[in-house]
């Protein structure tokens, strides 16, 4: 245990001294990148926290040959390769211009030279048919090389916020070390425990509040230690089962199988492109997020991320327990391997479709941590989910909205009125797609529905006409900066840019031609420049229901996170003065269709007015009554 502590405190000390003298090098290590499709940090900071932990390691090593212990060759040897992997992350840290291939590159040589100078190689699986297979040298070494890699990689990919993948790479070496200790192995034990401490040293600096991060140098460098301990353990002792290795660090390598289909067979991208879509950032978005205030400062920001890896650390030990506790019994190693899949798939769907497990509520939370966080933030309270009429809709007040649209998740905004909710309805690709947009309650009618569902006052009717002002509005104090704009008549676009360039917002704007389906020849072509362009929020005037079809078919093709895709209809026309809005009477008992139709006489309108009386058919066949959180 003593050469746990000794390593704790040489990274600590030494990561204390690069987060002092920050200052020195911050042009170098610091990520300057705060815009990153992955990056939630406010401030920059450096990455360079492999330097800790490394040092604290060589230093454990020193110690160790001083003082004769036994293995102290192979631990020394140990770091060979090791070195390897953390160079090349470093570099990356400090240039930014080391491709992931090259990364990996290397990963896989350092594995091949673990392999050679230890004879850690993967051999049994306890299948006959697989270990013959595996007594062939270059199958077993090829497989485990590659392995290595990926374990590797797998860690940097769960390096999104403070104390995540540092919490979860000291538990994972400390039940190595546990295990490596019943099944006798002491040199294991030591290397496994040292490794843990030199991580929980660094660990000191970056949770709550991230001083340092752990950098691809570091998150190489522990992922590579992990993925050989995991294989010696084994190798070195045949009462280990291959499985609990793989239990073990099965979070990782689940997020990172499971993102590798998710950007290549359902977002159709290379399976390397970034994007914010992990669980642990699902849970940021839609967990964390939508309960704290992010219009406070950087600090109290930094302190709100930390609130996102309790969940991920639950999660872990859901898995690292049950595999400390079977270590030797592959039937319940792989049952809780498949528990572990299940379980993963089942929490990030019901977070995809804004239906979150009360399990993950942020109450279950440490008290420590809750106090110390909302001492000093705001808490939103938390958006209710009615189904009003058969259709999700959010109920949520206009200040708390505009709090939550610069989160970056691309949500699908629809303000909508008693016609929207019975066209989402009626329309069969609409309906089945209700839990991909954000609903929110237009027009009188509706929010004294929800009003009486919910019991509350708190619900208020938010207007597309009332909303476009307030989003534009915010330019001013510098939410965003780059808005597009997709329909409304070719003079009504030009009026919208004009008006734009006023506020400093850089516009651009398209007048495609729409189907009724939602479909359009220039949408591959829209979403091209859409993702040259990246402005942080597309207003889609197309009238309902193409603007939403349209919609769904635009965000599939993007490849960033834009803060808001919103549906505004002729609310675009109000913003440039082309319509006058309804006075205020009318629009507090509801009648604004009406006088819409006086404005705009038409045939198609006035059957859109008597259309939208079957909401009063849907409110009473639909769930009314059934409300949730999410």
């Amino acid at each position: 245990m003593m050469y746990s502590v000794f390593s704790l405190i040489c990274s600590s000390l030494i990561t204390f001294l690069i987060v002092r003298l920050d200052h020195l090098h911050s042009h170098m290590s610091a990520d300057h990148d705060l815009d990153g499709v992955q990056k939630v940090h406010a401030v920059p900071v450096p990455r360079i926290g492999g330097i800790g932990i490394f040092s604290g390691l060589v230093c454990t090593v020193l110690w160790l040959w001083f003082a004769q212990w036994k293995h102290r060759d192979f631990f020394l040897l140990f770091l060979v390769p090791s070195f390897f992997v953390f160079a090349v992350g470093l570099l990356e840290d400090l240039t930014k211009r080391v491709s992931v291939r090259m990364r990996l590159t290397v990963t896989m040589f350092a594995a091949l030279i673990g392999s050679l100078l230890f004879n850690a190689t993967v051999r049994t699986f306890g299948v006959p048919f697989i270990d013959t297979i595996f007594q062939i040298n270059l199958v077993a070494l090829l497989f485990t090389v590659v392995a290595v890699a990926g374990v590797a990689n797998a860690v940097n990919l769960i390096d999104g916020f403070n104390g995540l993948s540092g919490f979860v790479c000291v538990t994972t070496l400390l039940a190595l070390g546990a295990v490596a200790y019943m099944a006798g192995d002491q040199m294991i034990f030591i290397i496994a425990l040292a490794s843990a401490g030199a991580v929980a040293g660094f660990l000191v600096w970056n949770y709550p509040n991230a001083k340092i991060f752990l950098g691809d140098g570091g998150a190489y460098l522990v992922g590579f230690i992990i993925a050989e301990l995991s294989v010696l353990v084994h190798e070195r002792n045949p009462g280990v089962s291959v499985l609990f290795p793989l239990l073990l660090i099965i979070y990782p390598i689940f997020e990172t199988l499971f993102s590798i289909y998710r950007r290549k067979f359902v977002r159709g991208q290379s399976p390397g492109a970034p994007d914010a879509m992990h669980l642990h950032q699902m849970i940021n978005k839609r967990l964390v997020r939508w309960r704290v205030s992010y219009r406070i400062g950087d600090s109290i920001r930094s302190r709100g991320n930390a609130m996102t890896s309790p969940f991920l650390w639950i999660l872990n030990l859901l898995a690292a327990v049950p595999a400390v506790i079977f270590w030797s019994n592959s039937l319940i190693l792989a049952g809780f391997i498949a528990l572990f899949a299940v379980s993963y798939l089942w929490v990030y769907t019901s977070i995809a479709r804004f239906q979150t497990p009360r399990l993950l509520s942020l109450p279950l939370m440490h008290r420590s941590i809750s106090r110390s966080i909302a001492s000093e933030i705001n808490l939103v309270e938390q958006n209710s989910k009615i189904y009003l009429a058969g259709i999700p809709v959010t109920c949520t007040t206009r200040k708390t909205l505009a709090s939550t649209i610069t989160l970056g998740n691309s949500p699908i905004l629809v303000t909508a009125n008693a016609q929207i909710i019975t066209l989402l309805n009626t329309n069969s690709t609409l309906k089945g797609s209700t839990e991909d947009f954000q609903i929110c309650l237009d027009g009188q009618i509706p929010v004294i529905a929800g009003r009486l569902l919910l019991r509350t006052k708190t619900i208020e009717k938010i207007s597309g006409s009332d909303l476009i002002f307030e989003l534009l509005d915010m330019a001013r104090y510098g939410k965003f900066k780059k808005a597009c704009l997709i329909g409304g008549s070719p003079d009504v676009a030009d009026q919208f840019l004009a008006r734009l360039s006023t506020k400093n917002i850089e516009a651009f704007a398209f007048t495609p031609i729409v189907s009724s389906d939602g479909t359009s020849d220039d949408i591959e072509h829209i979403a091209q420049k859409i993702n040259e362009e990246k402005p942080e929020i597309v207003f889609i005037a197309l009238g309902a229901p193409k603007q939403e079809l349209f919609a769904l078919q635009l965000r599939k093709r993007l490849i960033y996170e834009l803060n808001l895709i919103f549906c505004c209809g002729g609310s675009v026309d109000f913003y440039v003065g082309k319509f006058n809005r309804s006075p205020r009477l009318l629009s507090t008992i509801g009648l604004e269709g009406i006088y819409r139709l006086v404005q705009e006489p038409s045939w198609k309108r006035l059957h859109r007015l008597f259309f939208s009386f079957r909401f009063f058919y849907y409110l009473a066949i639909g769930s009314f009554g059934t409300t949730r959180r999410r």
